[in-house]
């Protein structure tokens, strides 16, 4: 399967923390609703849906990723291929 997700390397949370450093010192989760997978970076130590990095959307009903809009209309993010 080809999926891909979004990065910005030069996010910073409220902390001064990078997405890299979240990644490391909170993990990730992968969320799931009526018809959408979702996987994401928490950006603080609540490891909350509503305080996180959302890192790639599937719609498994259709087997299709999900553009996430917010994110593609960012220059400064990077969307990768191919994971």
């Amino acid at each position: 399967m080809h999926s891909y997700y979004y990065w910005d390397k030069e996010f910073k949370t409220k902390q001064n923390l990078t997405l890299k450093e979240c990644l490391e010192k909170y993990g990730t989760t992968i969320a799931k609703t009526k018809n959408f997978y979702y996987k994401v970076i928490f950006l603080d130590e609540n490891k909350s849906l509503g305080n996180s990095w959302m890192l790639w959307a599937k719609d498994y009903v259709k087997d299709e990723n999900v553009a996430v809009t917010l994110y593609e209309k960012n220059p400064d993010n990077i969307i990768r291929g191919d994971i």
